[in-house]
């Protein structure tokens, strides 16, 4: 009998302020190693990945933005998963008419984020969670790891 397949597709958000610094939060998800990542998570079915980002950075953030504020930069594969594992990377620039936005921010899940903290491109923290490194590194023009199968669809 063939072994029973399983597919987990997720999305991360990377969401740049008008300075270019990122929002990331400190999650600290019982039964893993705190790390810092972007907003995110499962696709819904019937979901596109941009509407997918809109409710988890709402969920999330209380940030509340449109689907066509978001554009798909990246998809990753795990390739070191035993199920299928993609990850569709979007990214969302704040201009300077949305600075008031990021006042809105706040921890909605307290048990898997302590805090929602802005960082500069060039001083991330060093603990970032798996896919936000990959989408980061791919931002930023930096090798990314080789256990990720990487499928650009922007270029930054």
């Amino acid at each position: 009998m063939p072994k029973m397949q399983r597919a987990l597709i997720g999305v991360g958000v990377m969401l740049l302020d008008d300075t270019q610094q990122v929002l990331l939060g400190k999650r600290i998800k019982q039964d893993e190693a705190v790390t810092w990542c972007f907003p995110g998570g499962k696709v819904d079915e019937h979901e596109s990945f941009e509407d997918a980002a809109v409710r988890e950075l709402f969920e999330e953030t209380q940030l509340q933005l449109a689907s066509e504020q978001v554009q798909v930069f990246i998809l990753m594969s795990d390739l070191q998963r035993d199920y299928l594992n993609l990850t569709t990377g979007v990214v969302c620039q704040l201009d300077r008419s949305q600075h008031h936005l990021k006042q809105s921010i706040q921890v909605t899940e307290p048990d898997i984020f302590e805090v929602w903290q802005w960082f500069a491109l060039d001083k991330l923290p060093e603990n970032l969670f798996p896919e936000t490194q990959i989408m980061l590194d791919y931002w930023l023009k930096r090798p990314t790891a080789t256990k990720f199968k990487i499928y650009p669809i922007l270029s930054s």
